[in-house]
């Protein structure tokens, strides 16, 4: 195998990857999200949230996923936003929330 298929191969591999892990990281920003109604979970839920929305909106450009990655650093703005102006817009969060469904 050529040095350039070996790099395709180990690329495909690392997107394989990345997409089997993809609908446990939604189900846990779902959590996340959920945990936002909840006064005393807010605050560490939010910066959790913006954390791996971030990750997310990285990881999903570079593996191949470049509408999931707009999408999340769409999100992680928003939980940016919520967390600088320490207020909460459940209208937006209902939308956030279905972003991530």
């Amino acid at each position: 195998m050529d040095k350039n298929a070996d790099i395709a191969a180990k690329l495909q591999a690392l997107r394989d990857d990345y997409a089997q892990r993809l609908p446990n990281e939604l189900m846990q920003l779902r959590a996340l999200v959920n945990d936002l109604s909840d006064p005393e979970l807010r605050t560490p839920a939010l910066n959790q949230l913006n954390h791996r929305l971030h990750k997310l909106a990285g990881f999903a450009g570079s593996f191949g996923f470049a509408d999931l990655g707009k999408q999340a650093k769409k999100l992680e703005l928003q939980a940016q936003e919520w967390l600088a102006n320490d207020h909460l817009d459940m209208g937006i969060l209902r939308v956030f929330s279905v972003a991530l469904s």
